[in-house]
């Protein structure tokens, strides 16, 4: 492809990922506290959450792979720790955690999944302004922080692939049947770029 040729391997991870707005795991977001690696939120309807053995706040100690022995992530980059709880879809991770406020441990076993990240997707919201002849509109604004775009499915044929510029097509769709739009109003200031194909067919929603 022709990212990876200049981006090492992890740093090309995260921006599938990002492009894609999804990954393989657990759902849990992570940071780094002293020797441990906590978890700080759940995402709705990941294993994690469903599982409802994991919480804010709990420790997570060890990591299992499916058949092999328990590896301590005790003082380990948070970077490194999360590719080992990261894995195929349907995979199984063993968590060895410390629950918030206990001292005992816990094995926690869960199946991998795919989890949808929609922080980053396109969101709009309508609101009327007036005009300079006083007048009145209604302005879809819609935020666009990332051009994304998911490379994998495409590469794979699928039909159903995660696009920017689709949702957008969605978002429009979806107001329009609820009222009439006069205009849209596309926020990039948050931009921070992404994949040029999908600019391009932004474009192509708007002009010929």
């Amino acid at each position: 492809d022709p990212h990876t040729s200049y981006l090492a391997p992890t740093t090309s991870d995260d921006f599938y990922i990002e492009l894609s707005q999804s990954l393989h795991g657990i759902g849990a977001t992570l940071k780094t506290e002293d020797s441990y690696i906590v978890i700080v939120d759940l995402i709705a309807g990941s294993p994690a959450e469903r599982s409802g053995q994991l919480n804010i706040g709990d420790k997570i100690i060890a990591v299992d792979q499916e058949n092999q022995e328990p590896v301590s992530i005790i003082d380990m980059p948070i970077n490194r720790a999360v590719k080992m709880i990261r894995g195929p879809q349907g995979s199984k991770v063993i968590l060895t955690i410390i629950p918030k406020n206990s001292n005992r441990e816990v094995q926690v076993e869960l199946i991998r999944d795919e989890i949808k990240l929609e922080s980053d997707s396109a969101n709009g919201v309508n609101r009327e302004v007036e005009l300079p002849d006083s007048s009145k509109a209604n302005i879809l604004i819609i935020k666009l922080p990332l051009f994304y775009r998911d490379f994998k499915s495409v590469a794979a044929g699928k039909r159903d692939f995660k696009s920017m510029t689709q949702d957008i097509i969605a978002l429009i769709n979806k107001e329009q049947q609820q009222h009439a739009i006069d205009g849209v109003i596309l926020d990039l200031r948050f931009n921070g770029g992404g994949s040029l194909e999908e600019a391009i067919d932004l474009l192509g929603l708007f002009y010929d």
